[in-house]
């Protein structure tokens, strides 16, 4: 009997870590409704639990339930406007800025110091001084602060890229064609987690999407139940095969990329 119950024990308490690592991506109030949502609902907390141990990244597949659930109302300008701070205008001026910045930068990485040398060779031999030491070496040893320095103008310049066109491109055309938008993130979502397995899983689709919606306050119109969802995505399929063809092609890249959380063994014992 002891061992049963230590067995539940340590059953339990790795679901809880599984499950903060999806509540760990959504805002502090969101994440305590899902709990609540959650532990109201232990049978699909342990479906959650077991798409993470399955290889499940909770970082996409929690992007893409808020996306089904929440997407469709939001007005993308004014949005990116609340959550950045930035209007449009602002935002093209701040991408200007850190472009001329990047090429300042890759100019002072170029400038030949007396026998040729410049500042990333400089660092390279001779490290990256006193006070450089204090202040990153706990962070970054001077050893990679000439790497560091030389990809700096890449880094800024193609984050000013990405600005012009925030948020990201494809989010917008989607979310300009609200009810396409919707469907296609639930596609994403359905069809990632059929990538990891080896198969679809609704039920655990409509779990996580259920904990999701309770979590961003119920919004309207928002299917979550497992056979809704099936429909739906099965209708989606059969008016946009190209789209779809699209997406299962991006769901074999994320499911093999490094940030996912895969596990061959737990995956074979989510098919079982």
């Amino acid at each position: 009997m002891e061992s049963r119950a230590s067995v539940r024990m340590d059953s339990e308490e790795s679901a809880k870590i599984s499950i903060e690592r999806f509540a760990a991506q959504l805002r502090k109030p969101e994440a305590v409704l899902f709990w609540q949502y959650l532990d109201d609902n232990p049978s699909e907390k342990q479906m959650l639990a077991g798409l993470y141990q399955a290889g499940c990244d909770p970082l996409t597949l929690m992007t893409l339930a808020v996306l089904y659930c929440k997407g469709a109302e939001l007005g993308v300008t004014e949005t990116a406007k609340q959550a950045t701070g930035y209007s449009a205008q602002l935002l093209a001026s701040f991408s200007e800025r850190l472009l001329q910045a990047a090429k300042d930068i890759q100019a002072l990485n170029e400038a030949a110091m007396p026998g040729g040398v410049n500042l990333w060779k400089l660092i390279r031999v001779l490290g990256g001084g006193e006070l450089l030491e204090k202040t990153l070496a706990p962070v970054l040893p001077s050893e990679q602060l000439d790497f560091e320095f030389t990809r700096l103008p890449v880094i800024l310049a193609a984050y000013s890229v990405f600005l012009k066109g925030w948020p990201h491109p494809t989010y917008r055309a989607l979310m300009s064609e609200r009810n396409l938008g919707r469907k296609f993130f639930l596609a994403e979502f359905v069809v990632y987690i059929e990538t990891i397995l080896g198969h679809a899983n609704w039920s655990a689709t409509a779990a996580v999407i259920a904990a999701v919606h309770f979590a961003l306050g119920k919004p309207e119109a928002v299917s979550t139940d497992a056979e809704s969802l099936r429909s739906a995505v099965e209708a989606f399929h059969t008016q946009n095969p190209g789209i779809y063809a699209d997406i299962k092609t991006w769901a074999q890249t994320a499911a093999g990329s490094p940030g996912s959380n895969t596990s061959e063994n737990s995956r074979r014992a989510t098919e079982r």
